[in-house]
């Protein structure tokens, strides 16, 4: 498999796709990308309770 193989909607020509395909992928984006800020505020949660200072050097997440 080829790297296009892998991530075929990176290299799509946007000016040729309909608009509700426009459209889906733009939900998808967006689900994808709500999807991982859950995640990072989990981990970011976590390493608040464990203590941010042995893990960055930092007091705080603020910092």
């Amino acid at each position: 498999m080829d790297s296009e193989d892998a991530s075929p909607k990176m290299f799509t020509e946007w000016w040729r796709v309909d608009t509700a395909t426009l459209h889906a992928r733009k939900q998808e984006l967006e689900m994808r990308k709500r999807q991982l800020a859950v995640e990072q505020n989990a981990i970011l949660a976590e390493i608040n309770a464990r203590g941010v200072r042995g893990c960055s050097g930092h007091s705080t997440l603020r910092r």
